[in-house]
């Protein structure tokens, strides 16, 4: 539970709390030929998650099959074992995930568009993504769209994460929440879709490249009409891994409200 400890309460305050998880957890597995293969234990690794209230993570990214399908398998397993959703991989890669609360019914899809399209994983393509956010549109009240795109260590988006999003927007999605660039990313709304291009890092162990510390929690207000409202609290990460709140000059969190549309 160490990583989340400062911001337990605040995540488990959400009726559903969502991220992006970047690595396997597995036992099994046999490493990819690749620079970088992350893996952690699974037991301890959903735990914390668990604590940390968690309910639905996104796996359509580039190391979500870095131990190969069995890993991923198994890591899938063990999430249905501890009552979380996944969506982005697998079998069924490319189908949405929908959770309800409070009487909405909130449809998830994840697509990845980093490095290069693996076997297992949902790849972005602008066509496909739009129809996709249109089909999980008519099964639920509203769509969000996870969305692995970017350049690593860059502050702002580029043309392909902007035509994803673009593409999500066409398609109902109600928000569009970014990863993969290791950095915080602008926030823009395309029509009634908000779009977070990118929240940087959360727990992340990383060392090389400071920009990689910080991070973002995205609380939004949701209601059958769309976004209600939106608010971007920033963090840093300190201990290699743990993300903690930025501290405002009266020492709380610092909570930005992000402008309507």
């Amino acid at each position: 539970e160490f990583p989340f400890a400062p911001l337990i309460s605040l995540l488990r305050q959400a009726d559903i709390t969502t991220g992006n998880l970047e690595g396997v957890l597995a036992c099994g597995g046999t490493p990819l030929q690749k620079s970088y293969t992350f893996r952690a234990h699974p037991g301890l690794s959903i735990a914390g998650l668990q604590a940390a209230g968690f309910d639905l993570v996104a796996l359509a990214n580039n190391h979500s099959v870095d131990f190969g399908p069995a890993a991923l398998g198994e890591m899938m397993a063990a999430f249905k074992g501890a009552g979380i959703a996944t969506v982005g991989a697998g079998p069924d890669a490319y189908a949405a995930a929908i959770l309800e609360a409070k009487g909405l019914r909130i449809a998830f899809l994840a697509r990845n568009a980093a490095v290069a399209p693996q076997e297992g994983v949902a790849w972005a393509e602008a066509g496909e993504l739009r129809q996709a956010v249109a089909q999980a549109r008519a099964q639920a009240d509203l769509v969000i769209v996870h969305l692995h795109a970017g350049v690593e260590y860059s502050g702002y988006a580029d043309e392909t994460q902007r035509a994803l999003a673009r593409a999500a927007a066409d398609g109902g999605a109600a928000l569009v929440v970014g990863h993969h660039s290791h950095a915080p990313q602008e926030v823009e709304w395309i029509g009634r879709t908000l779009v977070a291009y990118s929240l940087g890092d959360f727990v992340f162990d990383i060392d090389d490249h400071d920009i990689a510390r910080d991070g973002v929690v995205l609380r939004v207000l949701l209601s059958r009409q769309g976004m209600e409202a939106a608010e971007w609290i920033p963090v840093r990460i300190v201990d290699d891994v743990q993300p903690r709140p930025r501290a405002g000059a009266g020492g709380g969190p610092v909570i930005e409200r992000i402008p309507g549309e």
